[in-house]
């Protein structure tokens, strides 16, 4: 995990490695993105393990795209991560055993349902949306700056014109 992050930067800071977040997993959609290394892909075969490549390097030198999923490991979690085939979008889809009453517990007799990003276990959500007033207030700041917008765009095009 180390290894691969200092290779590629997440964009983010990373919680400290520990024991439960040490590796990283990747998924080959192909044969000829795995590795080279054929004793690495022949120890897999021969064991049944996940084989461990020697660095990010390795695992990574036939990959033409990588997409990094973030996601917490916390070790009281019962979690799944699927990975489906489909237009890319880069959102995760998050759903949980949660009903549709705010502050309800998660509750395994309940099916998985879509969920916002915000939603925890406990029913809640992480942030408070904004309340209508404050969303009201924005829309009144944003109107001077939309009414002015194709004015300064247009008085932009004319210095660009001048320099190009």
């Amino acid at each position: 995990r180390d290894d691969f992050a200092s290779i590629f930067d997440m964009g983010v800071p990373l919680d400290k490695s520990l024991e439960e977040n040490s590796q990283v997993l990747l998924l080959y959609n192909r044969q000829n993105a795995m590795p080279k290394n054929q004793t690495l892909l022949n120890e897999g075969k021969l064991t049944g393990e996940i084989p461990i490549a020697k660095s990010a390097l390795e695992a990574t030198e036939n990959c033409d795209f990588l997409n990094v999923v973030l996601t917490n490991v916390n070790a009281k979690r019962a979690q799944c991560i699927a990975i489906m085939g489909q237009y890319e979008s880069f959102h995760i889809q998050k759903f949980m055993r949660l009903t549709e009453v705010v502050k309800e517990p998660l509750s395994r007799s309940n099916p998985l349902r879509l969920v916002s990003r915000g939603a925890q276990d406990n029913g809640r959500l992480s942030t408070k949306p904004p309340l209508k007033s404050h969303t009201l207030d924005y829309w009144r700041l944003l109107v001077p700056y939309l009414a002015k917008l194709p004015q300064v765009l247009e008085r932009l095009d004319l210095v660009a014109k001048e320099v190009a």
